[in-house]
């Protein structure tokens, strides 16, 4: 019969199966943590942009609008629609055209953002105040809860260059 030392068993340099099982364990852990930080990273990042957008656009619209009709001669509102006269004499409509703002045949929101309840209101004859509401909406890829957020919009406008 012959005798191994025990010492060469014990005396090879190298890791045991479960010490690799332990390793490659806590490993994949790590890894799958890492992963899920930056989805949520990336998800909250195209969210953020998404919302960016979307008040820049619905701001931006308001700031036209009011622009224009507080330099308006004239104002005439219609529910969906709203016209004004410029002191020069121009007309300009202002409507709700597939699902965009558009000013003097102009798109003032882009595809993305789309706008619905539109609604103005013209109340008082000296001064004239107008009144802008719509409900901006921007649909994002790459997002959960519905893929949709919404803001709504309003304004409240004096028109400055009325006759009295």
């Amino acid at each position: 019969m012959i005798n191994f030392p025990a010492h060469n068993i014990r005396s090879k340099k190298g890791f045991t199966l479960i010490e690799l099982l332990v390793v490659t364990g806590i490993s994949a852990i790590l890894l799958l943590t890492i992963t899920s930080l930056f989805a949520t990273f990336l998800m909250s990042n195209v969210r953020t942009q998404a919302r960016r957008q979307l008040q820049s656009e619905g701001n931006g619209a308001i700031r036209q609008i009011e622009f224009l009709v507080r330099n308006a001669s004239t104002v005439t509102c219609a529910d969906t629609e709203m016209t004004i006269t410029t002191m020069q004499g121009d007309t300009i409509d202002v409507t709700n055209t597939s699902n965009r703002l558009q000013v003097g045949g102009n798109y003032i929101t882009s595809d993305e953002v789309t706008i619905s309840s539109l609604d103005f209101e013209c109340t008082g004859t000296s001064p004239l105040i107008v009144e802008v509401n719509f409900q901006a909406q921007i649909t994002a890829q790459n997002l959960q809860d519905d893929n949709q957020l919404k803001q709504d919009f309003s304004s409240r406008t004096l028109v400055r260059n009325t006759a009295f």
